[in-house]
């Protein structure tokens, strides 16, 4: 028997999705949900991220962002 590749990724897809609906839906709203499932479905190209890359990005959209983790960096052990 052999399972066509389009079906085998939909079945990856939704039995990630109810693993991730059952344990983190009550404690994260929709759009996160979202762009976790998709993280979790596409794994393979999750990990050749680079994080440091994604967080200079999403600390550089916002001056407040700027202004946290800048000063967070700065003094990494609370010692302000």
């Amino acid at each position: 028997m052999i399972i066509p590749v389009s079906t085998a990724i939909a079945e990856r897809y939704f039995s990630g999705l109810k693993r991730l609906k059952t344990y983190l839906r009550s404690t994260m709203g929709q759009l996160l949900l979202n762009s976790v499932s998709l993280l979790h479905i596409h794994k393979e190209v999750a990990a050749e991220l680079d994080l440091d890359e994604v967080a200079d990005g999403f600390i550089s959209k916002n001056e407040t962002r700027k202004r946290t983790f800048l000063q967070r960096t700065a003094f990494p052990h609370g010692d302000q």
